[in-house]
């Protein structure tokens, strides 16, 4: 079984760290990420750091059969980014060495915002991409109203 945890962003940190090759610290960050239960072992993370207040830089990595729960955590994601924190756009970086993960994260719903010439850690070109709120498909709308469960409870418990 595969399940989404919220509350270990040091552990997911230092996996997403390790598998985007991350050299530098992340400084203040949040991350979230799928664990598989059986395996006792990371099989997708994220991190967000680099908030300057309407950007923050997202950091994903998935291993190959992570789940269903890949879902539930890029809809986790998104809430975080953009309900919670009131975040504009998140900004992602994928080397041009590896148009495999451009392909991934394009499918995702990233878009191509531009290309950095020679940005990547590797001195190749480095692409960075966008997700914007309306945009995003991983984002539900925030529940303002009451649900029906609250309100037939507020009716039994006047």
């Amino acid at each position: 079984m595969k399940i989404l945890i919220t509350d270990q962003k040091e552990a997911f940190g230092a996996w997403v760290a390790e598998k985007v090759e991350m050299r530098a610290p992340w400084g203040g960050f949040y991350a979230m990420g799928v664990v598989d239960t059986e395996k006792k072992a990371i099989v997708a993370g994220v991190v967000i750091n680099q908030f300057n207040g309407s950007n923050a830089l997202a950091h994903i990595a998935i291993e190959r059969g992570a789940g269903r729960q890949i879902i539930k955590m890029l809809e986790s994601v998104a809430d975080y980014a953009f309900n919670q924190c009131n975040l504009k756009r998140l900004t992602g970086m994928v080397p041009a060495s590896k148009p495999d993960v451009l392909a991934f994260d394009l499918n995702l719903g990233w878009q191509h915002e531009f290309t950095m010439k020679c940005g990547a850690p590797d001195g190749e070109d480095m692409h960075v991409l966008v997700m914007w709120p309306e945009k995003c498909k991983w984002l539900k709308p925030r529940q303002e109203a009451k649900t029906k469960e609250q309100e037939d409870e507020s009716q039994q418990n006047p």
